[in-house]
């Protein structure tokens, strides 16, 4: 059965498909927390009306029922819209050519042409590269990396002028939701590397300032204990 003729039609099929995709995007939440989570779809042309403008035109969405495309595009933090980068070439006298070297890029900001957004202030067009978008979020969060994609170690950044407490917690935290980890996590990571003012800590914010940024700039070390203690739990 189609999903027009679910339940007699009249709609309900997709009624009954977005409560699916509610349950799916409430499941993807939890998998968030720990991990990253990517929706690939195609994307199809369909006319779209525009509130301030006479007439409709066309452009590219989501290859999905509306409402469902309005429930995915408000949970995610980023939607890319990807393609071929393309040209048009005129020569005189001649027809115009349509040209590509097969080379993929992604726009991450709405235009009339096609949907996109992201909460990362991304560059408008960036290459389909998934190290270019990891690097691009990083620097959002103030994290930095080796060649390797690393966060940098103590001894190999550059000196920058120490942070108040509250700007250690704010940039502790904003790190910890880019790598999806825990404020939990991080006061056992704490705990686990003896730190004894975490030894009774509930929360981030009871941990001194100076703790916070001794993490921040051993950010690699943080990460491997939170595997390893990942890895113990499991």
């Amino acid at each position: 059965m189609v999903v027009p003729q679910f339940a007699g039609g009249y709609g309900k099929g997709y009624v009954r498909a977005l409560d699916l995709w509610r349950t799916l995007i409430k499941e993807l939440a939890i998998l968030n927390q720990n991990m990253h989570v990517l929706l690939i779809g195609h994307a199809q042309i369909k006319s779209f009306q525009d509130p301030e403008l006479p007439t409709a035109y066309d452009r590219y969405q989501l290859k999905i029922n509306d409402k469902a495309a309005a429930l995915v595009r408000e949970a995610a933090d980023a939607v890319l819209f990807a393609r071929f980068e393309t040209e048009l070439v005129r020569a005189t006298g001649a027809k115009a050519k349509v040209r590509g070297e097969g080379k993929r890029i992604m726009y991450t900001e709405s235009r009339p042409g096609f949907d996109a957004k992201n909460r990362f202030n991304l560059p408008f067009v960036m290459p389909l590269d998934w190290k270019t978008f990891g690097d691009a979020i990083r620097t959002f969060y103030g994290i930095k990396e080796n060649g390797n994609g690393k966060a940098k170690p103590a001894e190999a950044q550059t000196p920058e002028p120490p942070l108040s407490s509250s700007e250690a917690l704010v940039r502790i935290r904003k790190m910890l939701e880019f790598v999806k980890m825990s404020e939990t996590e991080m006061i056992a990571v704490l705990k686990a590397s003896q730190i004894k003012e975490a030894r009774d800590a509930t929360s981030l914010a009871e941990i001194p300032d100076a703790v916070l940024r001794m993490a921040i700039e051993d950010w690699a070390g943080v990460e491997q204990t939170a595997e390893r203690l990942r890895a113990k739990a499991a």
